[in-house]
């Protein structure tokens, strides 16, 4: 078992693991285990702090927990987390990002391709459209409002981790 929360980004179609072994990237196809949490807390990098979504998994096997980062208006996490809504149970999850075919690398176009499966079976998107992003321009430049957006996920996320309690206590008790 690490003892550290492992860090993850999806990064060309694979899991991207920088925290392990100084120097050396490690790359992972998936990431399954419990889902521990989900939240949103700041990262810190050499250009500032920015606000990052978290969900935390615990391998079943050997106990390590998972993190993978995403930033706050990533589109791939909120396919995540439109497909966690659906699950009716918490204790496997599996993430996989998709691959192109072909070999070919991860695509933009492509950012919210992901599988989330439960128990082996895969999870289809809660049908839910969430609020626009509103658009507003500053002089010259278009900026962005994801504030109605993220309160709609936040609360996604809140039944999800109840659900997921709820779960856990029944599975144990």
């Amino acid at each position: 078992m690490w003892r550290e929360k492992i860090l993850l980004k999806i990064e060309g179609g694979s899991f991207l693991c920088k925290s392990i072994y100084e120097g050396e990237t490690l790359l992972f196809n998936n990431v399954d285990g419990r889902l521990n949490d989900i939240y949103a807390d700041y990262r810190y990098f050499k250009t500032g702090r920015f606000m990052y979504w978290h969900i935390e998994l615990i391998d079943n096997e050997n106990g390590n927990t998972y993190v993978i980062c995403f930033p706050y208006t990533s589109a791939m996490f909120q396919s995540i987390i439109l497909r966690l809504a659906t699950a009716t149970s918490f204790e496997n999850i599996q993430i996989t990002p998709y691959q192109d075919k072909g070999g070919k690398d991860y695509q933009r176009r492509e950012h919210s391709k992901v599988k989330v499966s439960a128990d082996g079976v895969e999870l289809q998107m809660l049908p839910f459209k969430l609020p626009k992003i509103d658009c507003f321009r500053v002089g010259t430049q278009v900026r962005k409002n994801y504030t109605q957006r993220i309160a709609s996920i936040a609360k996604i996320i809140d039944t999800i981790l109840r659900q997921a309690k709820n779960a856990s206590t029944r599975a144990r008790g």
